[in-house]
């Protein structure tokens, strides 16, 4: 038997190391090396494979020797992997080859023969090398190439022999190289070419004709270069053309028929040139052009039919010229069309020199959707000067100079949607100023200077949804100031010069459901403020500063479910002040003055299910503080300077679930503080002087899952403390000033899951305390003065999955200890007196076995000390010249431990099979 054991042990080995030599993964027909510290090809790779993965190595030279088995190759990738040299003929049996990857190398030179045999070859990489030169006849023999990416080397030139041969390409790539002329038979050969990358070179020089045989070609780009002249012929030839692009070069001026040939282009990009002027007729053949970009060039004018011909296009893109005017035919012929994926011609005008807008022909734009003018000089808006622009559907004339808006300035915009005048510098708005617009839903004059809404400021709206007048100086509006918008339902008034919200303010908006009114200087609100507000449902007063708060204020805001009164001055509440906001589902009142919570504040709020009264000088509440809270689930009173809870002080908020009570001062709670809210979930308590706890104190709400008392002042904990509460899952009483626990504290907690105990002075652990939590899956006792663990500890805790016993004052750690724990996934040992001894290696041992984290990135390994300090993770070095420290148990972890890097699970077997 000993001898067949042995032969067992010895097979197993032998089969180890072999898998271990290998840093390669096969499968039936794929090879993967990645990232294996390969400094040459393997040799013994199996001629089935048909997808090798050879990248992130360090293989510097490729031979035919490499891969003259390899003749069914379909994929090979050598990227990142170092290589200077390709022999010729290296790739001569590889037949069947279809992609070559070859991308992120430091190949210098590329010699002609060098991919001889790559008979099928469809892709080919090489970008990301160091090639600055291409011999002739390189890639001839590449016949069936359909892609090839050249780009991010430092290739200077390129001539007709280049791509000789290359019939079947349709994707050549050269970006982000250092060629500076392509010449007019540089790509001839290239016949079926479709994509066609040159960007971010050099290139200064298109000759005449360049093109001319690319019949095919869908896609040129040329961006980021140095041209600075087209010619009329440049382009001649390239009738399939639908995209391109010209953008970030050097060009001054685009004669007439450059792009005369063109007929099939959809997107012309010649944005971030210096182009001067347009002449009209330069685009007359693009009939099917849809995206033209003419950003940051430096026009100063566009004249009369500079873009006829132009009858499909959708986007227009002029912005950051200095256009200073528009010669009245300068949008002649351009129609817009809509279709699914296309709802009208947008015009970009913005961060121009413009300084008015007079009429301008729009008259045969049939489908028009945006004009965008934010970002010029405008000072003043002709009468007229939309005419035409009848189906238009958003205007912008944000960050411009336009101090008043005359009446009927927008009377041509019958089917305007959205109006955006921000930042516009407007003082006044004359009466009738929107006439016209009967189909606006969206208004937008933020960060003007407008002082007042009057019954005609916003006349002839009747279709308006949402206004936003933030950032203005408005300090008063008119009662009837919206007696014309019927339909709007958002109102924004923030940051506004408001004072005293007057009765009636608001009466004519009996429709909206939304009003912003924070960051005003708001003092008072009248009786009656919000009077025929109806249909309200959020109201925001934050960052004002309201002292208090009157009855009768809210009367007509039966609807309203969110109100806000954040960062005010309110000190008091008067009994019964929100009694008629039944519907409220959400009242804030944090960052106030308010001292106390006198009893029927919030009678009538029996809807309301968030109440927030945090950041306060709260110092007292008493029982009937929330009476007729009958929908309450969360009370935040955190940050306040409570210092006791009274009994029966939460009575009334029957349905409360979530109580926070954190930062405060509390040293004293009623044995009955919770009497009356037996559906709560969650109370914190953390942050408060806490001393002690009534045994009876946590009695009356059995139904706690989360317990939170960290932060306080607690010496002692009754063995009656938690008592009752078995649905408890998480219990922090970390940072409190335990010095020992009870072995039945924590009796009954059957459903506890995390339990936190560190950073208190415990000393030590009774054998039995966690002898019912079965279910504990967290436990941290970190920072606290334990010297010994008993094994059986956590025996009682199967579950356990995360045990922190950092910073403690431990010597050593039996393995008895955590070997119960099978489900264990982290233990942290750090910052302990950790001996170097026997018993710690056989932990160590076993952690490593079960894969169990030993660190966190914040803290790193435990060390323990020896003749020396070492670091955990050099465990493996500990010299136990005693055998009989082991117990069998242990004596079997170590010697697993000292084998588990050679063998495999088979030799493990063998391996205990020796265990007596």
């Amino acid at each position: 038997m000993a001898i067949a054991v042995k032969g067992l042990l010895l097979v197993g080995i032998a089969t180890v190391l072999q898998v271990t030599d290998s840093s390669c993964i096969w499968g039936n027909n794929s090879g993967s090396c990645f990232k294996s510290n390969l400094t040459d090809v393997p040799e013994d790779i199996s001629a089935n494979i048909l997808y090798l993965d050879l990248n992130l190595n360090n293989i510097k030279s490729l031979n035919s020797i490499h891969f003259i088995k390899l003749q069914n190759l379909v994929k090979l990738a050598i990227v990142s992997s170092g290589v200077t040299n390709i022999e010729q003929d290296t790739f001569n049996t590889m037949t069947s080859l279809e992609e070559l990857r070859l991308s992120d190398n430091l190949i210098r030179s590329i010699q002609p023969g060098t991919f001889h045999g790559l008979d099928k070859l469809r892709k080919f990489h090489l970008s990301a090398n160091q090639l600055s030169y291409i011999y002739p006849e390189t890639f001839s023999y590449l016949k069936t190439l359909e892609e090839l990416d050249l780009s991010e080397n430092s290739i200077e030139a390129i001539n007709s022999t280049n791509f000789q041969g290359l019939h079947s390409l349709q994707i050549l790539d050269l970006r982000h190289n250092k060629i500076e002329k392509i010449s007019s038979d540089n790509f001839e050969d290239l016949s079926h070419l479709q994509f066609l990358y040159l960007s971010h070179n050099a290139i200064k020089e298109l000759e005449a004709g360049s093109f001319h045989r690319a019949d095919y070609l869908n896609v040129l780009d040329l961006s980021w270069n140095s041209l600075e002249q087209l010619s009329n012929d440049i382009f001649e030839g390239l009738h399939s053309l639908t995209k391109l692009r010209l953008d970030s070069n050097g060009i001054v001026a685009v004669p007439k028929d450059t792009f005369h040939e063109m007929s099939s282009l959809v997107d012309l990009d010649l944005s971030n040139n210096s182009i001067q002027i347009l002449t009209p007729g330069t685009f007359k053949n693009l009939n099917k052009l849809i995206v033209l970009e003419l950003s940051e060039n430096k026009l100063k004018s566009l004249q009369d039919g500079t873009f006829q011909g132009l009858t499909k296009l959708n986007f227009l893109n002029l912005a950051h010229n200095s256009i200073m005017s528009l010669d009245q035919g300068a949008f002649e012929g351009l129609q817009g069309h809509t279709s699914t994926h296309y709802n009208g011609l947008k015009i970009n005008m913005e961060g121009n020199e413009m300084e008015q807008i007079s009429p301008i022909s729009f008259k045969d734009i049939k489908f028009i959707n945006t004009i965008n003018f934010a970002n010029n000089l405008i000072r003043s808006i002709d009468k007229g000067a939309f005419k035409g622009l009848e189906r238009l559907r958003r205007l912008y004339l944000d960050n411009n100079n336009i101090e008043t808006l005359a009446a009927n300035t927008f009377k041509h915009l019958s089917n305007l949607d959205l109006l955006s005048i921000s930042g516009a510098n407007i003082h006044k708005i004359e009466d009738r100023a929107f006439d016209g617009l009967d189909f606006l839903s969206k208004l937008v004059l933020e960060d003007n200077n407008i002082k007042a809404l009057t019954p005609e400021t916003l006349a002839g709206l009747p279709s308006l949804k949402i206004l936003s007048l933030m950032n203005n100086s408005v300090s008063n509006v008119d009662p009837s100031a919206f007696r014309s918008s019927e339909n709007l339902y958002s109102v924004n008034l923030e940051d506004n010069k408001f004072e005293i919200i007057h009765k009636d303010t608001f009466k004519s908006l009996s429709g909206v459901s939304e009003l912003y009114l924070a960051n005003n200087l708001i003092h008072t609100l009248e009786e009656g403020a919000f009077n025929g507000l109806y249909r309200l449902e959020s109201l925001s007063l934050d960052n004002n500063r309201l002292e208090i708060l009157e009855i009768g204020a809210f009367d007509d805001l039966h609807n309203v479910t969110d109100i806000s009164f954040v960062n005010n001055s309110i000190r008091s509440l008067k009994p019964r002040v929100f009694k008629t906001l039944g519907g409220l589902n959400s009242l804030s009142l944090e960052g106030n003055l308010i001292e106390s919570v006198e009893p029927d504040v919030f009678e009538g709020l029996s809807g309301l299910w968030y109440l927030n009264l945090s950041r306060n000088k709260i110092r007292s509440i008493i029982q009937g503080s929330f009476h007729g809270l009958k929908s309450i689930y969360v009370i935040n009173l955190k940050e306040n300077s409570l210092s006791k809870l009274q009994e029966g002080v939460f009575c009334g908020a029957d349905e409360l679930n979530i109580l926070v009570l954190r930062n405060n001062t509390i040293s004293s709670i009623h044995p009955r503080a919770f009497e009356g809210i037996k559906e709560i979930k969650g109370i914190d308590l953390k942050f408060n002087d806490i001393e002690n706890l009534h045994e009876d104190t946590f009695m009356e709400v059995k139904d706690l899952i989360h317990l939170s008392l960290s932060y306080n002042r607690l010496k002692e904990l009754n063995h009656n403390t938690f008592r009752g509460l078995s649905n408890l899952t998480v219990l922090s009483l970390d940072n409190n000033k335990i010095p020992a626990l009870q072995v039945d504290v924590f009796k009954g907690l059957n459903n506890l899951e995390i339990l936190n105990l560190s950073s208190n002075p415990i000393s030590e652990l009774q054998t039995k305390l966690f002898a019912d939590l079965e279910d504990l899956e967290y436990l941290d006792i970190s920072g606290c003065k334990l010297t010994y663990l008993s094994p059986s500890t956590f025996i009682s805790s199967p579950k356990l999955e995360r045990l922190n016993l950092a910073r403690n004052n431990l010597r050593s750690l039996e393995l008895s200890v955590v070997q119960p724990l099978e489900r264990l996934s982290q233990l942290l040992l750090h910052g302990n007196f950790l001996e170097c001894n026997c018993e710690l290696e056989a932990v160590w041992y076993w952690s490593r076995e079960r894969k169990v984290t030993t660190a966190l990135d914040s803290e790193g390994e435990p060390t323990c000390r020896g003749p020396e300090e070492l670091k955990w993770g050099m465990l493996e070095d500990i010299t136990c010249s005693r055998e009989k420290d082991f117990s069998p148990g242990e004596r079997a972890v170590v010697l697993v431990g000292t084998l588990v890097n050679a063998v495999e699970m088979v030799i493990l077997l063998s391996i205990f099979l020796l265990v007596p």
